[in-house]
């Protein structure tokens, strides 16, 4: 692309509205994203374990609770309960426990425990599935053994479909936008923008169904070529990391010698007064025989 080409497709991007929308919408603070927890498992199921305890600050009290247990007991898989029975039990003294043995989230009741394994990007492993199920039936043998397997798009385990009921991050986000909608006006005005923060990242990093994702393809599809040159020629972050590094060094009074983007190496003034120099058949370019390396991006080996 030359350059008056390249010039005027900048142009038509910065007149585009939607490029405007885009970038205020950006720019909107989400706390997820200022932690920068938004793909962080851990912290999703923390956030999880507080909304579904009744007992917690954000005084939602057993709601969303309970239409987590509905979705849990709506399966076949868990004849001996059914959705309907989530309303008759005692949910005041329900206990929700966070890695507890390793299991992300343990929901116990009186005579119910419920045991969710919640992956945001990472696969289930290690037979761990297996081995939690194992766990809850021998601490548990006296309660009604329920398993779901949380995931963005509601997979199905690979190792235990017959046992786990799949669900799915979009159950948890019609959930809340359905708290959000009836609830709104009682609620915290803190504690619902915590919830609407959540919601907006779950549909932008783990669904890519937020409005702002679907405003990006967009953008994208109308100025393609001009965002497939941008990408083929951005800055390679290991070019920049290399040059602050050669910068520390000769700052220290070290020799910088032949260095490549993926190393840079160096020496002392001593050193190479000591070291022979092979000008004919070189392995590094300016034909060293020693020099001390940092290795920026080590090949990876198969």
């Amino acid at each position: 692309m030359e350059f008056e080409e390249l010039k005027s497709q900048y142009d038509k991007l910065l007149k585009n509205e939607d490029f405007d929308k885009l970038d205020l919408g950006l720019k909107n603070p989400n706390i997820f994203q200022i932690l920068r927890i938004s793909k962080n498992e851990i912290r999703h199921s923390n956030f999880l374990s507080w909304l579904l305890d009744p007992n917690e600050s954000h005084k939602l009290g057993d709601i969303f609770l309970k239409r987590f247990l509905r979705e849990v007991f709506s399966s076949d898989k868990f004849g001996d309960i059914d959705q309907v029975d989530v309303e008759g039990m005692d949910l005041s003294k329900v206990e929700i426990q966070r890695e507890w043995k390793n299991i992300d989230i343990l929901i116990k009741l009186e005579n119910v425990v419920v045991c969710v394994e919640n992956k945001v990007l990472s696969k289930e492993h290690s037979n761990q599935l297996r081995r939690y199920k194992e766990i809850i039936e021998n601490q548990f043998p006296n309660h009604h053994q329920t398993f779901v397997y949380l995931t963005p798009e509601g997979d199905t385990s690979e190792d235990e479909s017959d046992t786990y009921e799949p669900i799915s991050y979009e159950f948890i986000v019609e959930s809340l936008e359905r708290i959000i909608s009836v609830y709104g006006e009682s609620l915290n005005g803190q504690v619902k923008n915590y919830i609407k923060d959540y919601i907006t990242i779950i549909k932008r990093e783990l669904m890519g169904t937020d409005k702002l994702t679907e405003l990006s393809k967009k953008i994208y599809q109308n100025h393609k070529e001009f965002f497939d040159f941008i990408i083929d020629h951005k800055p390679d972050i290991m070019d920049e990391i290399g040059e602050i590094l050669k910068g520390q060094l000769k700052l220290k009074g070290l020799l910088i010698g032949s260095s490549s983007k993926k190393r840079v190496r160096f020496t002392t003034e001593n050193i190479s007064k000591l070291t022979y120099t092979n000008k004919n058949e070189k392995w590094w370019k300016n034909g060293e025989s020693f020099l001390f390396e940092f290795i920026l991006n080590e090949e990876k080996t198969n």
